[in-house]
C-alpha cells in the first residue's frame, strides 16, 4: 500500500510540475511504460505491446542469478541484457527485432545467432516463457517477471522547492518552516 501511495504521489507530483510555466525548471522526467498499437502480419486484430524498460534477476543454476533487463521499444526493436551475478565475462548484450505471437507473446530474435528468446506478457511486466506462451508455474514463478523500471529525475533547484511540493502532495499546506516531526524523513543534497 505504501509503495501504491509512493508512486501515486510520484505521479500527481510529476503531473503538478508539469503545469508550471517556468521555463527554467523542468521539474520531472520520467521512463513509463507506454502501449503502443501493433498489428502482426498474421492477425488483423490490433493488440497492445507494453513499452519501456523492464528489469529483474532471473534464476540461475550456475550463479546467484541472472541480472536481466529488456527494452521494448514501439518501433518493435529490443536491447537485452543479461549479467550472470558472481561470474567473471559472462554479460551478455543484444538488440533486435521483436515479433509478437497472438496476442500477449513477444518473441526476441538474436540476429547473430538466430536464437528466439520468448516472453509472456502478464499484469505487472514480462515473463519468461517458452514458444507456446507457457510459463513457469512452481514455487520460483515470480522470479522469472521482468518489472517495470520507473526513472524518475527531478530538476529542482531549492530544497524549499522540494519541501513545498512534497507539503502540496502530502499535508495541502506549506509552511517555510516544515514542523521537525514531518521532514525528518527527508535528507536533500543539493549544490
Amino acid at each position: 500500500m505504501k509503495k501504491m501511495n509512493l508512486a501515486l504521489a510520484a505521479a500527481l507530483l510529476i503531473s503538478m510540475a508539469a503545469c508550471t510555466n517556468s521555463p527554467k525548471k523542468e521539474a520531472a522526467t520520467t521512463e513509463p511504460a507506454t502501449t503502443a498499437a501493433v498489428a502482426t502480419a498474421t492477425d488483423t486484430t490490433t493488440t497492445l505491446v507494453m513499452t519501456g524498460t523492464f528489469e529483474g534477476i532471473l534464476p540461475a543454476a550456475s550463479s546467484e542469478g541472472i541480472r536481466t533487463s529488456l527494452t521494448v521499444n514501439a518501433d518493435s526493436t529490443y536491447s537485452y541484457k543479461q549479467e550472470y551475478i558472481g561470474e567473471k565475462d559472462a554479460n551478455f548484450e543484444t538488440s533486435g527485432v521483436y515479433h509478437l505471437i497472438g496476442k500477449d507473446l513477444i518473441e526476441l530474435v538474436t540476429p547473430s545467432s538466430g536464437e528466439k528468446t520468448y516472453y509472456k506478457r502478464v499484469e505487472t511486466g514480462y515473463m519468461l516463457s517458452d514458444s507456446l506462451g507457457t510459463v513457469n508455474q512452481g514455487e520460483l514463478a515470480e522470479h522469472y517477471i521482468l518489472k517495470l523500471r520507473l526513472i524518475f529525475s527531478f530538476d529542482i533547484e531549492t530544497r524549499e522547492e522540494v519541501l513545498q511540493a512534497f507539503s502540496l502532495l502530502f499535508f495541502e499546506d506549506y509552511t517555510s518552516q516544515p514542523s521537525t516531526s514531518r521532514w525528518n524523513l527527508f535528507h536533500f543534497n543539493h549544490s
